[in-house]
């Protein structure tokens, strides 16, 4: 990969405005993903710390990653989505307080200028599917598996209306 991305981010000074994530984030972005396994009682024994680690950072050079950071003096992130542009997938939106609405507002950026969005939600968490569903997401076939990640999936569609 040819891009460079900055060590630190530029400041933010308020949790509305998205930026996109830098590698100081990391660490933050792992820890959002620890707390959600933490209280999955589903997650396989096979999804560690490295292979969040090597999740996290894949998306964040890939610039698929948005964060929204909480006000200084520390800026730590409280939420991100990853989405892949090019095939219009969000891959994943963590935030560290459930009904924040920092997700949504991650999502709905994500949905500007755009007329279509998947995602694929892990079949065992209704919590997941209610989000989707709420943001206008709607389940599209049965399990099938995750790409690379060891459990089964319900992929959901998003369609702007029309």
């Amino acid at each position: 990969m040819t891009a460079t991305l900055p060590l630190s981010p530029a400041p933010v000074t308020c949790p509305n405005a998205s930026r996109p994530a830098c590698t100081n984030d990391i660490p933050d972005c792992i820890a959002l993903v620890e707390d959600w396994m933490a209280r999955c009682q589903w997650i396989p024994r096979s999804v560690t710390r490295p292979f969040v680690k090597r999740r996290v950072t894949f998306s964040i050079l890939a610039g698929h990653m948005r964060v929204l950071t909480d006000p200084e003096p520390n800026g730590a992130v409280a939420a991100f989505l990853s989405l892949d542009a090019e095939n219009a997938q969000v891959r994943a939106v963590f935030s560290r307080t459930r009904g924040s609405a920092l997700g949504q507002k991650l999502l709905n950026e994500a949905k500007q200028d755009r007329d279509f969005l998947w995602f694929k939600t892990p079949f065992m968490d209704p919590l997941i599917q209610s989000f989707f569903r709420r943001e206008g997401f709607v389940p599209i076939g049965g399990k099938s598996p995750m790409s690379d990640y060891p459990v089964a999936g319900l992929r959901m569609e998003w369609w702007r209306p029309q």
